[in-house]
C-alpha cells in the first residue's frame, strides 16, 4: 500500500520501499515472500522499521510503499489516505497459532488463556 500523494520525482521504474527491519517478525514474512521478486517490482528501500505502524505513518506521508497489516490500513484506505498499489496476487497472507503447554501456568497467564 502506499499514499494517495507518492512524491512524483521518483524514477518510474523504481519503487521507494518502506521495509520491516530483520528483527520484526512481520518483516522475516515479507522478505521470504518478496525473495527474488525486488527486482521485478524494482524496490529500493529507502526506510525500515520493526513497527507496521510506522511504516504507515511514512506511506501516508507519500515517502514510499509498504506492506501493511490489512486491520492495521483499513480506516486509511477507506478515507483515501492509501491506496492499493499491486494486485491481489501480492498479498501476504498470515495465519496466526496460539500454543500453551498442558501443564498448569500462573494464575495471570490462566486467566489469559480462559479469555482466548
Amino acid at each position: 500500500l502506499m499514499s494517495s500523494t507518492l512524491s512524483r520525482d521518483i524514477a518510474p521504474h523504481q519503487l521507494p520501499y518502506l521495509a520491516y527491519t530483520e528483527a520484526s517478525g512481520l518483516g522475516r514474512i515479507v522478505a521470504h515472500c518478496l525473495s527474488g521478486s525486488a527486482g521485478v517490482l524494482a524496490l529500493k528501500e529507502t526506510f525500515s522499521s520493526h513497527l507496521a505502524a510506522v511504516l504507515m505513518s511514512m506511506a501516508s506521508e507519500g515517502k514510499g510503499v509498504a506492506w501493511l497489516p490489512k486491520s492495521l490500513a483499513e480506516q486509511e484506505i477507506s478515507d483515501g489516505r492509501l491506496v492499493r498499489v499491486l494486485d491481489e496476487s501480492w498479498d501476504i497472507d498470515v495465519q496466526i497459532h496460539l500454543t500453551r503447554p498442558v501443564a498448569p501456568l500462573s494464575s495471570a497467564a490462566e486467566e489469559f488463556w480462559a479469555r482466548v
